[in-house]
């Protein structure tokens, strides 16, 4: 689960926004089931983590690490 948004009564996440769009990339790329408790009807990204196909690490230089993927009708190349 990842705890973005208010994640208890009026607490916010400590995530940064930042940080919660790279942990919601990397979970969609990784085609990891989701449990997250926020309105992601409109979030582009679930089509990485429903319809992706040929997820794998590209690169590795140090901490630098890129992943890669194709998305069926995707408005990305």
């Amino acid at each position: 689960m990842l705890p973005f948004g208010v994640v208890e009564f009026a607490r916010p996440t400590r995530f940064t926004k930042n940080e919660q769009v790279l942990c919601m990339t990397r979970w969609c790329i990784a085609r990891s089931p989701l449990i997250l408790g926020a309105d992601m009807t409109k979030a582009e990204v679930l089509a990485v983590n429903q319809a992706s196909t040929g997820n794998h690490q590209l690169s590795r230089q140090n901490d630098l690490i890129v992943w890669t993927t194709q998305v069926p009708n995707s408005r990305d190349h």
